[in-house]
């Protein structure tokens, strides 16, 4: 019978997430990705940040200037969060995304002072394109080159 050595520097720290030796598919799931985010506020009014649920990581945007646009970008595994913004003091409209470890990845957008942000968060269920306010405002998430996503969220004067 043939004899096989074996070999291993058995005190040697290993990072299982650059060294793949669990297999692409687990180092995929277990390493980082890169997200970006796009608030576009097409108003003529200050988007403020009145409430937000962050469920996993933060909510990456405080108050959004009139005709701006707002970029953030996350190096995670994984997020999930979601924040209400009032606008002329009256208006509000709620933001949410998620891309869990496991499962798709959704979006959601309403224009309502009716419900929580939690409550809007908790009830998106893909990541299907997204409209409210009489079809003014969207939200949708789009793939770019290197596999890299952004969720995007338009908002136009709906009142």
């Amino acid at each position: 019978m043939a004899s096989h050595q074996f070999s291993a520097n058995l005190q040697k720290p290993i990072d299982v997430l650059t060294e793949n030796i669990l297999g692409p598919a687990t180092s995929a799931l277990l390493g980082k990705h890169k997200y970006k985010f796009i608030i576009s506020n097409k108003t003529d009014a200050i988007m403020k940040r009145v409430q937000a649920h962050n469920d996993s990581d933060n909510w990456p945007f405080d108050s959004i200037e009139p005709q701006h646009t707002a970029v953030a970008s996350l190096d995670v595994k994984s997020w999930s969060f979601g924040a209400m913004y009032e606008l002329l003091d009256q208006h509000k409209i709620i933001l949410a995304g998620s891309s869990p470890l496991m499962g798709k990845d959704k979006i959601a957008i309403e224009a309502t002072a009716e419900r929580s942000v939690k409550t809007v968060w908790d009830e998106m269920d893909d990541g299907n394109d997204k409209a409210t306010g009489g079809n003014k405002c969207r939200a949708y998430i789009k793939s770019i080159e290197g596999g890299q996503k952004v969720w995007i969220y338009e908002i136009f004067p709906w009142w």
